[in-house]
């Protein structure tokens, strides 16, 4: 009997560091996204929300923090203004998060959502989980890609693979594991072609490696892929306003391994 390995990435921390989200979180955000309560605009936004808190996670003890509209839309581009505002109302709105000048807070279950949101929809999603309970150590870089432009279907496929692929253990990062697109799709309630595509940008981009699969393995588990935690997407003073669905915007910006 033969005994198959594949490849696993081992860091402290991805390059720029990462956040702690919990896989209920992640499923709260996509959910309310799913059922139409909040935009993909807000999508971002909120991901743009924390990677605003954890650029001032290291400030000493009596520092307040200050958050501005400014500072969110170089984050997620696009007109800004009374668009990031609105995105805000409705996050706010529904409970997913309290934004104020000095704190920005965040649900952390459905519990915490105001009663105009239906919970068989997380709920439903969560049941499908390995794990629901864990806690992603989603890379910062990875926060700042989602935020600058993603299609719903990258993000969705972005998450599917931190769900199965990125783990902490033992104060360490560790990624590396099977994923099926067909599992992704059932998840989020996507195409599985439109996962597929998105899942094919991804590598072209770097952020997620790829690598061969016996078919067997293939059928059942899906494809051997790592997230690649030394990626990174240069930013600049107005912020990397660019689309995820236009990869050549970008490629000229990244380190791969």
């Amino acid at each position: 009997m033969t005994t198959t390995t594949y490849p696993q990435l081992t860091a402290n921390k991805p390059h720029g560091g990462f956040v702690f989200l919990t896989v209920r979180q992640l499923c709260l955000i996509w959910s309310t996204y799913r059922i139409r309560h909040i935009q993909l605009m807000d999508l971002r936004a909120w991901f743009a929300c924390h990677e605003m808190v954890a650029k001032r996670c290291q400030l000493t003890t009596g520092q307040i923090p200050t958050y501005t509209l400014d500072e969110l839309h170089r984050l997620v581009g696009g007109a800004g203004g009374e668009y990031l505002r609105a995105s805000l109302r409705r996050l706010e709105a529904i409970g997913l998060l309290s934004w104020s000048s000095a704190n920005i807070a965040f649900a952390t279950s459905p519990a915490d959502l105001q009663d105009l949101m239906d919970h068989s929809e997380v709920t439903a999603m969560l049941q499908a989980l390995p794990n629901p309970h864990r806690r992603v150590p989603v890379p910062r870089q990875t926060l700042r890609l989602i935020a600058g432009g993603c299609r719903s279907v990258v993000i969705a496929t972005i998450l599917g693979h931190l769900f199965r692929c990125l783990y902490y253990r033992n104060g360490q990062c560790h990624s590396g594991g099977l994923c099926k697109a067909t599992w992704i799709a059932d998840v989020f309630g996507l195409h599985v072609r439109n996962i597929k595509a998105a899942r094919k940008h991804l590598v072209t981009l770097g952020w997620l490696q790829q690598h061969p699969t016996p078919q067997r393995i293939l059928n059942r588990w899906g494809v051997c892929v790592v997230v690649n935690l030394t990626w990174w997407i240069c930013s600049h003073d107005t912020g990397h306003m660019w689309e995820a669905s236009s990869p050549q915007s970008v490629l000229a910006c990244l380190m791969r391994l």
